[in-house]
């Protein structure tokens, strides 16, 4: 008799957890390491059926507007500054409320309206209160059958402690959905992130966000020019992208409007979350089973080594790692002027080209200036001089905004180019290390789980 689906889900939910607590016990005869404490907290994921949905990418795409408009409400806060400093796991729950885990063991119960005091850039300043994690409970259909929203910093911001708080949440995610926006669609930043996301997520979404910015022919230029970019930089092949404006979604949901593009993309995540989420939740944690279990087996052979190695030989290895290590921030100090002379030596040639496009621009304006009060025959005075103004301030817009395009993108490619030759160097620096410190008691590298990249700080 053929066991059912649901049979099978079960049988190998229960081998994995077996194999995750063994691996704990594995993991606890080492006197280092956070193997046990990650084997646990991966356990209670299992047993709870807790399924990870982060939204993810550069700082103001407008992640926390998408989960609010999933959510058809504003749940949580937003801004026209950077907010998210602290990761935001957003559960179901029969009515709103919200709790937030302090990194001492605290746990403080809050009201859904009191999360912006944890959770922002603005009350949270580089985590002074040091909050480990806020979770929301709502009443929102998408979050039944544990599914969890997770709401994250984003990634290049000003706030360089916001990127480091994104990348070591990555481990805990089973399916992202990356969103990208028109302003400008994709940097470097992003691509070297969605490199590390696919070494953890086992699903993802494109979003496209804020479409309402553009019209039809822009937009049809901005996710072709994601998908070649998604197919070129990550071997992406058709990669589907969902146009959305998730400022017009929320609207939507709350008052009647457009849906935003929302309606398309819900109509294929939900299936998703019905049907494949499962599989999903066992495939990750599998990935996550074995990081651990290299992790650990490699604790433990460095403990028996040193063990087993005279003091004598002890302190001649680390000598050698000493060595190796002033050699590589050395490195690193001559890569940080390098890059910054190029870098400085491509924003000369941004501010030469800018002087050229104010000079050549003066004539333009004044021809605009003179035509549009050729227009304006019964404004005098004050009036003419504020109507002459708000005119120039259009055109200067208009006149600069097409420059700043092109030159962005353009910016973009060739720091993309410069960046690359540093990011290679770099990471052959960081495997070396790896290597070398293995190397000092004869144990097997193990492979780095993603790379470091550089980005660009602003646009």
């Amino acid at each position: 008799m053929t066991e059912s689906p649901v049979h099978s889900y079960t049988a190998l939910k229960q081998a994995l957890d077996d194999t995750v607590a063994s691996l704990a016990m594995l993991g606890a005869a080492s006197t280092h390491g956070s193997v046990p404490q990650r084997a646990t907290a991966l356990r209670d994921k299992l047993a709870c059926d807790r399924f990870h949905l982060a939204v993810l990418g550069q700082f103001k795409r407008g992640k926390t507007t998408l989960i609010n408009s999933l959510l058809g409400a504003e749940v949580l806060p937003t801004g026209i500054v950077p907010l998210t400093s602290i990761v935001t796991f957003i559960e179901y729950g029969h009515a709103p409320a919200a709790t937030v885990s302090f990194h001492d063991g605290c746990v403080q119960p809050i009201s859904i309206h009191e999360v912006a005091a944890f959770v922002t850039e603005r009350d949270n300043p580089r985590n002074v209160k040091n909050v480990a994690r806020v979770e929301v409970q709502y009443p929102a259909a998408l979050l039944r059958d544990g599914v969890v929203l997770i709401d994250t910093p984003g990634i290049g911001s000003t706030y360089d402690h916001n990127t480091g708080v994104t990348y070591a949440f990555l481990p805990q995610v089973d399916a992202v959905i990356f969103v990208a926006s028109v302003d400008p669609p994709l940097g470097r930043a992003e691509t070297d992130f969605l490199v590390a996301i696919r070494e953890y997520a086992a699903k993802l979404f494109f979003v496209l966000n804020k479409i309402d910015y553009v019209d039809a022919a822009e937009q049809r230029e901005l996710l072709e020019f994601l998908r070649t970019v998604l197919a070129t930089e990550l071997g992406i092949v058709e990669p589907k992208i969902f146009p959305i404006s998730a400022k017009l979604a929320l609207a939507a949901s709350m008052h009647d409007g457009e849906d935003g593009g929302l309606a398309l993309f819900r109509a294929n995540i939900e299936p998703f979350l019905l049907r494949e989420k499962g599989q999903v939740v066992l495939a990750t944690t599998v990935a996550a089973a074995l990081r651990l279990a290299g992790e650990a087996s490699f604790l433990l052979d460095m403990e028996r080594r040193a063990l087993a190695t005279p003091i004598e030989e002890l302190e001649r290895k680390l000598v050698e790692f000493d060595t190796l290590r002033a050699q590589a921030e050395q490195d690193h100090r001559d890569f940080q002027h390098l890059l910054k002379s190029e870098a400085n030596e491509l924003m000369a040639a941004l501010d030469e080209e800018l002087a050229t496009l104010k000079t050549g621009a003066v004539p333009a304006l004044e021809r605009a200036l003179r035509e549009f009060a050729d227009l304006q025959p019964k404004r005098k005075g004050r009036h003419l001089g504020h109507a002459l103004q708000e005119e120039l301030k259009r055109v200067l817009i208009d006149h600069f905004e097409a420059w700043r395009r092109e030159k962005e993108r353009r910016l973009d490619a060739e720091f993309r180019q410069l960046s690359g030759r540093f990011v290679s160097a770099a990471n052959q620096i960081i495997a070396r290390v790896v290597e070398l410190s293995a190397a000092l008691f004869d144990l097997p590298t193990i492979p780095l789980a993603s790379v470091e990249g550089l980005s660009a700080e602003t646009s």
